[in-house]
C-alpha cells in the first residue's frame, strides 16, 4: 500500500491516473482481507497531502502584495478545473466501485480555496454597504477591478465549485459562503432587474403566435420559462440558513407577482 500511496502524487497528471486507479485496484485484488483499516487510513493519509500539495500549486502564482480581483479569478479558474478533473469519468467509476474516495481531496480543496477568496476579498474590500435606494449590497474595493464583471466571474467561480464538491452543506466552509452572501444577493437583485427590463421589452413587442386554431402569446410562454429558469437557480444555491434561501426566494417570487 505503501508504494500504492507514493504513486498518488502523480494524481493530477492524467497520463498517469489511469495506471494510478489500476494499481488502487489491484490492491484490493491481491488482499486477502480486503480493504483493511490500515490501508484506508494510508490512502486517505496520501489523499490529503496531495490535496494540500496542490491548493499551494495552484495558490503559488496569486501575488501576496498587490493582489487583484483579476489574480483571485484566475486562482478560482484553475480550482473548477481541478474540481472537473476529480469528477471525471474514470474516477467517478473508480468511486464507484466502494473501495475507495476522493471526497476528503475534494473537501480541502473546497475549504481551501473558498477560504483563500473569502480572505483575499476581506483584503480588498475597502468598504460593504447596504443602500436603500438600490435595495443592493455595495462593495468597493481599494483597487477597483480592470472589469465591470469580474466580481460576477468570481461568485460564479465559487458556485460552480460549490456544486462540483459532491458533499452536503454540513461540510462546506459556511462561514467563507455566509461572507459572500451580500455579493451573491447582489447579482441575483441586478439578475431580477434585468429579468423585468425583459418581460418589459417582451410585452411591448408581443407576437401572438397561432397554436391548434387558436393565438397564444409567446411573451407569457417565454416568461413562465424565465421565471421558472432563475428560480430553479435561487433554490439549486442551498445556502447553510433557511433566511438565507428565503431572501432569494422571496426577491424572485416579489419580481414574478409584479409583473
Amino acid at each position: 500500500m505503501e508504494s500504492a500511496a507514493a504513486s498518488m502524487s502523480n494524481l493530477f497528471d492524467i497520463e498517469s491516473l489511469g495506471s494510478v486507479l489500476v494499481y488502487l485496484t489491484r490492491i484490493k485484488q491481491n488482499s486477502p482481507f480486503g480493504i483493511t483499516d490500515g490501508m484506508n487510513a494510508s490512502f486517505r493519509e496520501k489523499i490529503v497531502q496531495v490535496a494540500k500539495n496542490r491548493v499551494i500549486h495552484r495558490i503559488k502564482p496569486v501575488p501576496t502584495v498587490d493582489v487583484t480581483l483579476a489574480h483571485l479569478y484566475a486562482f478560482l479558474e484553475t480550482i473548477v478545473e481541478d474540481m472537473l478533473y476529480l469528477n471525471s469519468d474514470l474516477i467517478s467509476e473508480f468511486e464507484a466501485k466502494g473501495d475507495w474516495s476522493f471526497t476528503p481531496m475534494r473537501d480541502i480543496i473546497v475549504k481551501n480555496s473558498i477560504g483563500t477568496s473569502r480572505r483575499i476579498i476581506k483584503h480588498l474590500t475597502k468598504t460593504l454597504l447596504f443602500d436603500q435606494e438600490s435595495q443592493k449590497f455595495v462593495r468597493t474595493l481599494k483597487v477597483p477591478p480592470e472589469q465591470d464583471d469580474e466580481m460576477q466571474l468570481v461568485l460564479k467561480d465559487i458556485n460552480t465549485i460549490r456544486e462540483l464538491c459532491q458533499y452536503s452543506n454540513n461540510g462546506f466552509p459556511q462561514k467563507s459562503i455566509e461572507f459572500f452572501f451580500p455579493d451573491f444577493y447582489t447579482m441575483h437583485v441586478e439578475m431580477c432587474e434585468k429579468m423585468a427590463e425583459y418581460v418589459q421589452n417582451a410585452i411591448e413587442s408581443d407576437q401572438f403566435e397561432p397554436l391548434e386554431g387558436a393565438s397564444y402569446s409567446a411573451s407569457v410562454r417565454d416568461m413562465f420559462e424565465l421565471f421558472e429558469r432563475t428560480l430553479n437557480e435561487a433554490e439549486e444555491m442551498r445556502w447553510p440558513t433557511d433566511i438565507h434561501n428565503a431572501y432569494f426566494v422571496t426577491l424572485l417570487y416579489q419580481l414574478q407577482s409584479l409583473h
